[in-house]
């Protein structure tokens, strides 16, 4: 009986030992450091954008480890520059998690409604500090495998970017 509890609890134990750290990216700062965020993630795949060592995303199936709101995305791109988190993208895979994340960015930002076609909605919010894309397709489009889609990047990021996207064009 006494071993059967010993096992009991270090098991118990090591379950609190190894459980993952929830990271809310709807609540994330855009100053941490990417190791910080990602810490105890495993799988992390990382590629520079741009070929360039100051902007880097890190390829992440989260496993629920990371979050928006209460969405798990089971993939997210996360985005660092200059050492810095510096933004997010991920897939919306339902109408009920697409709902959800609209509510949530309607009552935290000022949501514009920036194109309407058939296939969905494109709304955008910017200020000086973020610019956010999220696309929404209608309920049936999700049965036939469309996806709505959320990207949150610092203007600095989007700034960068642009720049980089500029001198492909000019290359190219």
């Amino acid at each position: 009986m006494k071993q059967l509890l010993l096992t009991t609890l270090m098991w118990l134990f090591s379950l609190t030992v190894f459980a993952q750290q929830k990271v809310n990216l709807a609540k994330l700062l855009f100053d941490e450091a990417p190791a910080k965020v990602l810490q105890g993630i495993a799988g992390v795949r990382e590629g520079k954008m741009y070929d360039l060592t100051n902007m880097i995303s890190y390829g992440i199936d989260s496993k629920g480890a990371l979050l928006f709101d209460r969405y798990a995305p089971p993939h997210i791109e996360l985005l660092a520059y200059n050492d810095k988190v510096a933004g997010y993208a991920f897939r919306i895979l339902s109408y009920s998690a697409q709902q959800e994340i609209k509510d949530y960015l309607e009552d935290h930002y000022a949501l514009k409604l920036a194109d309407s076609s058939h296939l969905g909605r494109q709304y955008g919010y910017t200020d000086s500090q973020v610019t956010i894309k999220f696309q929404t397709v209608p309920e049936a489009d999700f049965k036939q495998g469309r996806n709505g889609y959320l990207d949150i990047k610092t203007k600095t990021l989007t700034k960068a970017i642009a720049i980089q996207e500029e001198r492909f064009k000019k290359a190219h």
